[in-house]
């Protein structure tokens, strides 16, 4: 099981070079059954606020349902349990509060393959961040 970030889906739809191919690539490895991934529905949030800045309401919901929709990805709730472990994250490595939900969400889950851009989350005990090579 692996941890997808919301920037993957974003590069995903959005980026056009290097990045956004990278990611198309591991989401087509999901879809296709080669890794089962997991995210929060915080990541359904963030990647339809940035389609629909980029792309417009429309691109937005599109990419929401594909998210939704996606084969062999679990979207978890960001419940209470989950946001009281973000805070003590967030006070333990003083990580904002998104990343904080996203790191909860996979250590609780015992994920430990963290697929994300941002190197935050590089101070997360628990979690291994994977990134291009």
């Amino acid at each position: 099981m692996i941890y997808l970030d919301a920037n993957v889906f974003i590069y995903a739809t959005l980026q056009t070079g290097r990045e956004g191919e990278w990611c198309r690539a591991l989401l087509r490895r999901v879809t296709s059954g080669e890794e089962e991934a997991i995210t929060s529905a915080l990541t359904v949030d963030e990647v339809v606020y940035q389609v629909r800045e980029d792309r417009g309401l429309d691109a937005s919901v599109e990419a929401g349902r594909g998210l939704l929709e996606m084969s062999h990805l679990t979207v978890a709730p960001a419940d209470t349990e989950t946001l009281w472990r973000s805070l003590d994250l967030s006070q333990r490595t003083e990580m904002f509060p998104r990343d904080a939900i996203h790191a909860a969400t996979a250590l609780m889950r015992e994920v430990t393959d963290f697929y994300s851009e941002d190197r935050d989350f590089d101070a997360v005990e628990g979690l291994r961040r994977r990134w291009m090579r």
